[in-house]
């Protein structure tokens, strides 16, 4: 009775006795022979009574929790570790112990611990390469590490280990759009191309080496900038939420706190990873050596060749060509695609396959897989996009819409009969008609130019390595701006090699506009900022600030606050700062 009482209670002995005591189940003979004085020691249980239940409930408590706790309190299975390095990849996530801070997707601050991605050897205990991301890793991350692996190091001899819950329930397992091109295909692509790769799942923390690592460089990142302890809640780092709030309010920027940016945290994580692959390690694993000098020792990897490295990257799907295009969910967010070579797929099934590095570029093959074409994404400025962005979308829409109307024109109508007439309209409406088309056909031919113009411009800006903006309303002009800049470009270098001496003409010397300026950011004046501070972190910007706008008096205003030529010229400053950087003196 004592023993289910306890385990009610978690195996807490003094509570159920006590609770046994006031129910009157316990016997007579009982409470004579272990007294209880509950104003002196009201948890005092006999060392025998304590014995004898605390045996009995060995092995039960864990049931009251789940059927994983029990199979973690049972006995372990012993395993030899008698494979080689390179043999087995394993990688796991961690959130690090500290914060650093990022831009969202707005342009906006924001101060995370975020996810990483690590990847090891598991004979070697040896970091093979991370991914660090703001928010938390999905399949899309898990992909985009493999990647990187593959084209640092290779593939594993054996197999990739993977842990069971979020890997497979996001990449494997899990729900996934209607002929996707799933983990488990995709493995079994690589089959049948002989690489023999497989998936496994690591189901318990023992069959993760990579745990230990991990306590490892927690260890030695306590000096870390922004570390909040190994137990946010217990280490109390009342000062760091504050901070945090601040940030959030647009009030301060989390350089200004010291907190390191993603860069800066990559950097110091890379440091502590290259402290410990070279610094010896004990256990059975590893046994007095580092993980670099047993890795050193693993048989090459292998590689797959450039053209079949698409494998690794890219998702297929099956979609059916609708009069609106291909439409296709990449990162939780709709896509369509359309353009001119695609209208023939138009009401016929495809394989469109689309790269995870590029989202915006979609491969198209028929079922057959004989035809193939590449389509780009088409997405505007909502206000300020060029004419020629325009007229490009619309070509490309037209385009695709075109194969339908052919196959209407295509129609044969044998009792179909017209008589074109001359005397339909009278002589002033037909001058009129006349006039339209005639202009109408004059416009034609010079739009025709211009694009023909257009086309040459990009051309001979390819072939010169010039970069062009997007609105050109003069390709003339810019033809003629870039045959000057080769010819002087000619000349400069004719009289580099020749020796021009100081009795000859002087050279040439051409004036060019430069382009206009793009439009400043916020998320522009930051950055600046931060790779100021990396050259000369004494430099007090808030002092430059007032100086430049020439606000002596009162606060500066924040940099979205800030008016657009305030703002362009704050980062003029910045610029010119980081240009200087290389002159001590100048700066």
């Amino acid at each position: 009775m004592i023993v289910a009482e306890a385990y009610q209670h978690d195996g807490k002995l003094a509570i159920a006795i006590r609770k046994l005591r006031k129910a009157g189940k316990l016997s007579q003979a009982f409470l004579d022979r272990y007294t209880l004085d509950v104003r002196r020691h009201k948890s005092y249980v006999a060392r025998s009574i304590r014995e004898e239940i605390s045996a009995r409930l060995t092995g039960m408590l864990a049931h009251r929790r789940s059927k994983w706790q029990v199979s973690m309190e049972g006995p372990r299975i012993a395993r030899s570790h008698n494979y080689a390095p390179g043999d087995y990849f394993a990688a796991d996530d961690v959130s690090w112990n500290s914060y650093w801070w990022t831009y969202d997707d707005h342009g906006r601050p924001v101060v995370t611990r975020g996810e990483c991605l690590m990847f090891f050897d598991c004979r070697s205990l040896y970091p093979l390469g991370y991914v660090l991301t703001p928010g938390h890793y999905n399949g899309e991350t898990i992909r985009r590490g493999i990647i990187h692996i593959h084209d640092k190091h290779g593939f594993p001899h054996q197999s990739f280990i993977f842990e069971f819950g979020p890997w497979a329930s996001r990449l494997i397992e899990g729900s996934r759009p209607k002929d996707f091109l799933g983990w488990d295909e995709y493995e079994m692509g690589l089959r049948q191309r002989g690489l023999h790769l497989e998936c496994r799942h690591a189901t318990t923390p023992q069959g993760k080496l990579i745990e230990g690592c991990f306590n490892i460089l927690e260890q030695n990142q306590r000096d870390f900038v922004g570390f909040v302890g190994f137990n946010e809640r217990d280490y109390g780092q009342e000062k760091m939420q504050t901070n945090i709030g601040r940030v959030r309010r647009g009030l301060v920027h989390p350089s200004e706190l010291g907190l390191m940016s993603q860069d800066q945290m990559c950097a110091a994580i890379d440091a502590s990873l290259e402290a410990y692959m070279h610094e010896p390690q004990n256990g059975d694993l590893l046994r007095g050596a580092s993980p670099a000098e047993i890795f050193a020792a693993h048989k090459p990897l292998r590689r797959l060749p450039d053209d079949a490295r698409f494998l690794l990257s890219t998702h297929r799907v099956r979609a059916t060509v609708k009069p609106n295009g291909i439409g296709i969910e990449i990162r939780g967010k709709r896509r369509f695609f359309y353009s001119r070579e695609l209208g023939q797929f138009t009401g016929r099934p495809v394989f469109a396959w689309f790269n995870i590095e590029q989202p915006d570029l979609l491969t198209v093959s028929d079922l057959e897989m004989k035809t193939f074409l590449t389509v780009k994404r088409t997405e505007l400025p909502a206000f300020d996009a060029t004419k020629e962005q325009l007229a490009q979308a619309h070509r490309e829409r037209s385009g695709f819409m075109r194969h339908a109307k052919d196959r209407v024109d295509a129609i044969q109508h044998p009792n179909r009969k017209c008589i074109v007439r001359d005397d339909v309209i009278d002589a002033d409406a037909q001058a009129l008609g006349s006039h339209i088309r005639r202009e109408t056909e004059q416009f034609e031919e010079e739009k025709s130019e211009h694009d023909r113009l257009l086309r040459r411009l990009d051309n001979a800006a390819a072939e010169s390595g010039i970069a062009l903006g997007a609105n050109i309303r003069h390709p003339e002009r810019a033809l003629r701006g870039i045959a000057l800049l080769n010819e002087s470009a000619a000349e400069i270098a004719r009289e580099q090699t020749g020796g021009a001496s100081g009795s000859e003409k002087p050279g040439k010397v051409y004036l060019l506009r430069d382009s206009p300026a793009d439009k400043p950011t916020v998320k522009q004046y930051f950055s600046l900022w931060a790779q100021i501070e990396k050259i000369n972190p004494g430099l007090d910007r808030h002092a430059i600030t007032r100086r430049m706008l020439r606000t002596p008096q009162g606060p500066n205003p924040a940099p979205h606050q800030m008016t657009p030529e305030q703002l362009a010229k704050i980062i003029d400053v910045f610029k010119a700062v980081l240009r200087d950087a290389s002159n001590p003196a100048s700066v």
